[in-house]
């Protein structure tokens, strides 16, 4: 062989040696990476996810006396919400908000399941979540805790957050879910702030959220309205609700739409939420139930009824036959002012607002004071 013969055979072993390592190199960054799906499950109901690098997917909730199952429509990256304070806050001055989700959590995400009686469940864990990825010196680590119990149609949804960030203030944590739509049959949502049926909410609602209120959102509630079932006129439902027992305000709800999906968030308020809590761990106080029925919104309303008549703000019966209530209290007249009209340069709208009211006073009987 002649010495150019030679040379022409090793270059090209070695480009072929050095494009296949390339190619190799090339092909591993660029792969997704592997998806492992998980659940949680109880003899009425399957929670299902997805596990994709350190993000995790709520899929779908099958409900299993009919086979349906309920696709979550709400991307993984909107799945939870932290909202962030900086400190310190300013005189006077409303604070800067920081959201944080779950794609900007830097360190691992871990699944298990754990067993207690008749209980199971399931803890979804991600680590090194920052308001800033730059900043390893303010993060946090939450965890989504899900409980479901044996022969229970409802589970129950609990955050924690484990707290290391000395610059910046705990403000919001919330949880977002949104369903598809039957195509064969419609769907029903209660809604926020006003408690009345919007049907197919995928649809329906504004794709861009208009200003109501001051809130931002068309439907906001920040009151203690805790009911927001979802379901389809064949009876397959999902009984949504917050069982917060001493019906605290340390929680609001929005309802987005989209044009082609709808998203109910549910947020928490932690308490301190002007100050450092730094090296403590927020547990919210109360569970976010999710979990299915047969029927519309008053065979919901019934499973809430069920649950609210033994909690502590009600455990001591009606008003009507508590002896420690005086009869005065009993028999007073309770009347809703609502909303002045605006502008109030509107003698008209002002006048008959004013007679509305004369005629309730007048009806009840009311002195004038």
């Amino acid at each position: 062989l002649s010495a150019n013969t030679i040379y022409y055979y090793r270059l090209q072993t070695w480009e072929n040696n050095f494009f296949s390592n390339y190619s190799s190199v090339i092909n591993a960054t660029t792969q997704p990476p592997p998806s492992t799906p998980f659940s949680i499950e109880n003899s009425h109901l399957k929670f299902n996810f997805t596990l994709t690098g350190n993000q995790v997917t709520f899929n779908s909730l099958l409900k299993k006396d009919t086979g349906y199952t309920f696709l979550n429509n709400v991307p993984s990256s909107k799945l939870w919400e932290v909202a962030l304070r900086t400190l310190p806050l300013v005189p006077n001055q409303y604070p800067a908000v920081q959201k944080v989700y779950q794609t900007d959590c830097l360190g691992t995400t871990a699944q298990n399941i754990a067993s207690a009686g008749n209980t199971n469940t399931l803890t979804i864990e991600w680590n090194d979540c920052r308001p800033n990825t730059a900043n390893a010196a303010n993060r946090f680590n939450l965890k989504l805790k899900i409980a479901v119990t044996n022969g229970d149609p409802i589970s129950r949804w609990n955050f924690e957050v484990q707290n290391q960030l000395p610059n910046w203030a705990l403000y919001i944590v919330s949880l977002s879910t949104g369903f598809d739509k039957n195509p064969g049959f419609d769907s029903y949502l209660v809604i926020p702030a006003t408690g009345r049926l919007i049907r197919n909410p995928q649809f329906t609602l504004q794709a861009n959220p208009v200003p109501s209120g001051g809130y931002g959102v068309p439907f906001t509630n920040w009151q203690n309205f805790q009911l927001f079932p979802y379901y389809h006129a064949d009876g397959n439902g999902i009984y949504f609700a917050t069982h917060d027992g001493k019906a605290t305000y340390a929680k609001y709800n929005n309802l987005f739409g989209f044009n082609n999906r709808y998203e109910l968030q549910t947020a928490y308020y932690p308490e301190n939420s002007s100050i450092t809590t730094n090296g403590t761990t927020y547990f919210t106080p109360y569970p976010i139930v999710l979990g299915v029925f047969n029927g519309d919104w008053y065979d919901a309303a019934q499973i809430y009824r069920n649950w609210a008549e033994g909690q502590i703000i009600l455990e001591r019966g009606k008003l009507e036959i508590r002896s420690d209530t005086p009869q005065w209290f009993k028999e007073l007249p309770l009347i809703n002012i609502g909303f002045l009209p605006q502008p109030l340069t509107n003698q008209t709208a002002v006048n008959n607002y004013v007679n509305k009211w004369v005629s309730i006073k007048n009806y009840y009987g009311l002195q004038n004071e």
